[in-house]
């Protein structure tokens, strides 16, 4: 998850949630140059290269498509060798997919929007999980949060849930399909092609 203030005008990223091991993990920056934005990118980064060691890593980013993948776009291209990822669009300029290859490895983003397209809150509901415990506070938009330890903590509480929510309605949803169609949901990048593969 990835949440950003109005900087200068500019949507601009500081906050990056997500769940790979037993714990949600956060990266912030308070320093909102494009050097501290990247400086947060890169933590990320070296995080999931650190923390996942499969030969192939899924991650999934609700949104990937717009909102998210945009700002996931643009740091990738910033972070690594344009040698070593490979983005995937549909005939709209959305991303299907983004593929970063790193030590042999390659991590696969994939958009749960595009798989499950309804919102985090509903795809929750489906797979019977805990969604959100709060809604979005515009206040958290705006850069004064950042000298707001109560308020900043309530935005990163909420966006380490937003991560633990999709995580645990994906983990549902990848059980299920796999017991009954024998499919993996990292397998696909659609609904379209979930149906077509169960077919």
């Amino acid at each position: 998850d990835i949440e950003t203030l109005n900087y200068n005008g500019l949507q601009t990223p500081f906050l990056i949630t997500c769940k790979v091991t037993t714990q949600v993990k956060h990266f912030i920056s308070h320093d909102l140059t494009e050097l501290g934005v990247i400086k947060l990118w890169f933590n990320f980064f070296d995080y999931l290269f650190s923390n996942l060691k499969g030969k192939v890593n899924v991650i999934f980013v609700h949104n990937l498509g717009k909102f998210d993948g945009l700002f996931l776009q643009k740091f990738i291209t910033k972070c690594f060798d344009v040698g070593n990822i490979e983005i995937t669009m549909d005939d709209a300029k959305r991303i299907i997919l983004i593929q970063v290859y790193h030590d042999d490895r390659k991590f696969l983003f994939l958009d749960s929007l595009r798989l499950f397209p309804v919102s985090l809150d509903n795809l929750c509901e489906v797979f019977g999980v805990e969604g959100k415990r709060s809604k979005y506070n515009l206040d958290w938009n705006k850069p004064s949060i950042l000298s707001n330890k109560v308020e900043l903590q309530s935005l990163i509480s909420y966006a380490k849930q937003d991560s633990l929510s999709l995580y645990n309605a994906l983990k549902a949803a990848q059980s299920i399909y796999i017991d009954k169609y024998r499919v993996d949901i990292c397998s696909v990048v659609s609904l379209p092609s979930l149906a077509m593969k169960i077919f």
